[in-house]
């Protein structure tokens, strides 16, 4: 823990004594196949998932995605881990501008033997990499008894501050020898990324992290994903809306030699809600496991299941067990501001959404999208992307507004998940022709009808007076 605070203040006080650099931008194709959200950041291991056989070699990447020159401002601080905290003025953060970081990353060394790794900053070495030069090492520390690695690196002036939107940049990779069968985690245990010093903004860069996995060849059955979400069609989709059932989704398979035995069971918390005994897989085969939680029995925040599975293999017990966490949350409430009470053709009109919000206290909404559909018209004829728009109305008639909005869990609409229906709002505005002008000779006779009428009246009166 000494060393661990030595260098970050290491780190701390180059950044600090370093003036702000250019905004640079680093570009490496993205050669994932996982999700990446966009919100923000993201540190993972890539591959996520890796299978090797006893005696062989394979190579992880850590790398980090997306660090762009954009900010956001909460009223909270972020929390790691978590998402971004709904939007307000206190708190001002940078999501790139990278300048440094401390990553602190483990394995299980009785499973895997640390071969060899290569760190690849700065990108004028490294194309693929992040950090431009000149940069100093902070650490650089394998510790294969331990299965620890600790780097530690920092931009200086008057190098550019690093961005990578939308692609990837590698800070390291390593590569292991299988030395014994078994499951273990590649875990990130600690993250920091820090910004460019500049004034009004914190310099902690928020972001997601996202571990990796190692497994030998199961040659046993064996459960091989658990999945938790909102049932639409075929598919699970998360974060589960409350008010929604959640389906559990779980995956056993037999990649061994022999049929296997086994009993599954399913936990929500401590207490087990599903079970089936006396399953049998033959070699080569899977099952899949769906289970319901109603949707009284979820309230919104974090919950745990877990899939239990004791596989009788060849006389041998052995236990698996596979936890999985996921979220509810609550929907959006939308506000459109009132449109005028009279539009005629040709008029500009502006509507707002400023006064929506995310009913989730750890939820924000983050795009709007307007369609108008012109009068009587099946699909959108104009689109619009932002809190506000402004419309000019060419065509009389009924116009049809929708606004769908998405949420930093990546929700939005889905006509065939009617859970998702607040996080879209429909009105319409009549449009009028606008009137004829008055011809020159249709204001005289208006005139002469007038005096006509003053005249008629005044005679009336005087005879009402005698």
């Amino acid at each position: 823990m000494i060393w661990k605070n030595a260098a970050k203040v290491i780190v701390l006080i180059f950044l600090n004594s370093s003036i702000v650099g250019i905004v640079g931008s680093q570009t490496e194709t993205l050669m994932t196949d996982i999700e990446l959200p966009t919100d923000m950041p993201l540190t993972y291991v890539d591959p996520e998932n890796v299978t090797a056989p006893l005696g062989e070699t394979f190579t992880v990447s850590v790398k980090v995605f997306n660090l762009t020159d954009n900010f956001y401002t909460t009223g909270k601080e972020w929390e790691l881990g978590g998402p971004l905290p709904p939007r307000d003025t206190r708190y001002n953060y940078s999501l790139g501008n990278l300048y440094g970081l401390d990553i602190q990353f483990s394995w299980d060394h009785t499973l895997l033997e640390y071969v060899s790794h290569t760190v690849t900053i700065p990108v004028e070495d490294h194309p693929d990499g992040l950090l431009y030069e000149p940069t100093m090492v902070v650490k650089d520390e394998v510790d294969a008894t331990a299965g620890t690695y600790w780097l530690g690196y920092v931009s200086m002036s008057p190098a550019e501050a690093f961005n990578c939107p939308d692609k990837n940049g590698t800070v390291f990779t390593m590569t292991f020898k299988v030395v014994k069968e078994g499951a273990c985690d590649l875990r990130l245990e600690s993250v920091d990324l820090s910004s460019v010093f500049m004034p009004g903004v914190k310099r902690e860069i928020p972001h997601w992290v996202r571990d990796g996995q190692f497994r030998s060849p199961v040659v046993v059955t064996r459960i091989v994903s658990v999945d938790v979400g909102a049932l639409v069609g075929e598919e699970l989709y998360g974060p589960v809306i409350v008010g929604e059932n959640a389906t559990v989704r779980v995956v056993v398979r037999n990649d061994g030699a022999v049929t296997d035995t086994y009993n599954l069971t399913f936990y929500y918390g401590t207490v087990s809600f599903a079970t089936w005994t006396n399953q049998n897989l033959a070699p080569g085969e899977s099952k899949t496991y769906n289970q319901t939680l109603r949707a009284e029995d979820l309230e919104r925040g974090l919950h745990a299941v877990t899939a239990n599975a004791t596989i009788m293999h060849e006389g041998e017990l052995i236990i698996e067990e596979f936890p999985k966490q996921f979220r509810v949350i609550y929907t959006p409430a939308l506000n459109i501001s009132d449109p005028p009470s009279i539009i005629h053709v040709d008029d500009t009109v502006t509507l707002d959404a400023s006064l929506s919000n995310h009913t989730d206290p750890d939820s924000e909404i983050m795009n709007f999208t307007w369609s108008l559909y012109e009068p009587d018209a099946p699909i959108p004829a104009f689109s619009y992307e932002g809190v506000s728009m402004s419309h000019q109305f060419a065509k009389d008639g009924t116009w049809q507004i929708v606004l769908v909005v998405k949420d930093n869990w990546g929700v939005e609409y889905d006509p065939l998940r009617p859970a998702t229906k607040p996080y879209r709002k429909e009105i319409s505005l009549d449009v009028e022709a606008r009137p004829e002008p008055l011809l020159p000779w249709d204001v005289a006779i208006l005139i002469a009808a007038l005096v006509v009428v003053i005249l008629l009246v005044a005679v009336y009166l005087r005879r009402r007076a005698r």
